[in-house]
């Protein structure tokens, strides 16, 4: 009995052709965040509110390819935030000295 191992386990379900559901989800709490908020905007801006937020949570759900492959924008940034200032890496005494040599 031949048994197939997927390669991959951890994916993710799409809702459209590259629309995932928890990028959809994100965006409509996004919208209900700001459907909520809109009743303190300027009511000759509402238009141009809605555009604004809807292309923030369009740019926070889009892949974050050049820096951390794989992870959404929101997710980088989440990262960013709670990254420990207080964390201290060592760095390699020979790798500093080679390039003062010049």
């Amino acid at each position: 009995m031949i048994f197939h191992i997927p390669k991959e386990i951890a994916s993710e379900n799409k809702l459209w052709r590259s629309i995932f559901i928890k990028d959809f989800c994100i965006i409509i709490s996004i919208l209900i965040f700001t459907w909520i908020t809109s009743a303190s905007i300027n009511s000759s801006y509402i238009v141009l509110y809605y555009v604004f937020m809807l292309s923030i949570a369009i740019i926070l759900v889009q892949k974050n390819q050049k820096n951390n492959p794989n992870k959404r924008l929101y997710e980088s940034i989440i990262i960013l935030y709670k990254k420990s200032n207080r964390t201290y890496h060592s760095i390699d005494y020979n790798v500093i000295t080679e390039e003062y040599k010049d």
